[in-house]
């Protein structure tokens, strides 16, 4: 993950990668997924992008939250939090 909606995927446990891109700008800060196909990226100005192919495709999720936030994971329970930029 990275800016300008940067994601690397491996199929191969991380011997090789290849590039994609969500479609935003936004830089993107964290990765989860609850199994082998299903998975979420966060990342600035409240972007969530979900998979359901194992981080084939991505497509943007909307959320109730304030654009100029920042998205990531954490908690002790894997939560998205936000943040004021």
């Amino acid at each position: 993950m990275g800016d300008y909606g940067l994601v690397a995927q491996s199929e191969d446990g991380g011997k090789a990668w290849t590039r994609q891109h969500c479609n935003t700008e936004a830089p993107l800060y964290s990765v989860d997924f609850v199994d082998e196909n299903n998975g979420w990226i966060v990342g600035k100005f409240a972007k969530v992008f979900r998979t359901s192919d194992g981080g084939k495709s991505y497509r943007e999720q909307q959320i109730p939250v304030e654009e100029d936030r920042a998205l990531q994971r954490g908690g002790a329970r894997g939560e998205i939090e936000g943040a004021r930029e």
